[in-house]
């Protein structure tokens, strides 16, 4: 098994700000994530939170795009 990041990889994540993992997670696992992500997705957060911070603050759930649900946490 490899335990280091490649150049390639390391551009990558630089470029596109995330890491591909292929192979790390078994199909149950993911099909298990995926459930509670759509579980997430599914609620309506208060963001009470928000009320008390200075500046801008992103809400908990955005569907500012159409087809698109951003949880920001």
């Amino acid at each position: 098994m490899t335990t280091t990041i490649s150049d390639e990889h390391r551009f990558l994540f630089d470029l596109q700000g995330y890491i591909l993992l292929e192979g790390v997670l078994t199909v149950a696992e993911c099909n298990e994530i995926l459930a509670v992500l759509r579980r997430l997705e599914d609620r309506e957060y208060e963001d009470v939170w928000m009320e008390s911070v200075e500046g801008t603050g992103r809400p908990t759930r955005e569907v500012a795009k159409e087809n698109q649900v951003r949880l920001n946490g």
